[in-house]
């Protein structure tokens, strides 16, 4: 197991309801409500860094309390999925990207400041690593916004480092042994669409490998395996097959070529289901 940590967020802002200059540059992310203002932040963080194949286990969004007033009673924070794109310099309170309305996450953020605040996002994170969801990014707010009450967030402009949000992620990394017997075991949890989706090309040379997809969802899908000599022009190697809900389909190639991926998609357009996709090879 590892993990890793994602500093700092390559978005960090705040909205309020008064008009307001760029807030891109400040220092803080404010959210809740006072006698004159209502507040949200908006951050976003990149995955890209991480490699593929990974299987997340457990990620956490951590943000430093700099502020939390009155000090005097609990809050409740929610976490937001973020549905749109939205630009760090522009976005308003009028103009705010559309939101999951159901939280990915809350906190209960007991009476104190100057303090680190960790809020489960494990499956959120899951979601867009494996391309299930698009990654925009998380709106915070009170999750009752008709409570006074206001807390501030370091921002990824605080001049402390150690202050910046930040994301950390606990994984199981893609088996494959550096021993005379090399492994290979990767697991990926996927939904269909209608149209059709490829795993990652996997650079599969020098395994007897085999793709097993067992279809946990409700709905039939269809598959099929691909393989290529260099990345860039693929062809269908074998049967393309329909897996029914609870089904399990077994893809092993014909050929000895450098990469392979699966193809899949729902059966039924509209009707999607999920997958779990085992590649499993030694050498």
């Amino acid at each position: 197991m590892g993990f890793t940590i994602i500093a700092p967020p390559n978005k960090s802002t705040f909205v309020k309801q008064a008009p307001l200059a760029c807030s891109c540059l400040r220092k803080s992310l404010p959210l809740g409500k006072n006698r004159h203002n209502l507040f949200r932040s908006l951050l976003q963080f990149d995955l890209s860094p991480l490699p593929p194949h990974l299987k997340i286990l457990d990620a956490t969004l951590n943000l430093y309390l700099r502020k939390n007033t009155p000090p005097c009673f609990a809050k409740n924070i929610a976490v937001h999925q973020i549905l749109s794109k939205w630009c760090e310099k522009s976005v308003s309170f009028r103009h705010q990207p559309l939101i999951n309305c159901t939280p990915a996450s809350c906190k209960t953020l007991p009476g104190r400041h100057n303090d680190l605040v960790s809020i489960e996002l494990t499956d959120l994170v899951q979601k867009w690593y494996y391309g299930l969801e698009t990654n925009w990014g998380i709106l915070l707010k009170m999750a009752n916004e008709g409570i006074p009450g206001k807390v501030i967030f370091a921002s990824r402009n605080s001049p402390h480092a150690g202050f910046q949000p930040y994301l950390q992620i606990e994984y199981h990394p893609a088996s494959i042994n550096s021993s005379c017997c090399q492994t290979l075991e990767i697991t990926l949890p996927v939904t269909t669409r209608s149209i059709e989706t490829y795993t990652d090309p996997l650079d599969t040379l020098v395994f007897n490998y085999t793709y097993i997809v067992v279809n946990t969802g409700s709905a039939p899908a269809i598959a099929f395996l691909q393989i290529s000599p260099d990345g860039d022009h693929w062809e269908i190697n074998g049967e393309v097959k329909t897996i029914d809900p609870g089904e399990q389909r077994s893809f092993v190639p014909d050929f000895v070529i450098k990469y392979s991926r699966l193809c899949y998609y729902s059966a039924t357009s509209g009707l999607n289901t999920n997958l779990l996709i085992y590649v499993q090879g030694c050498t």
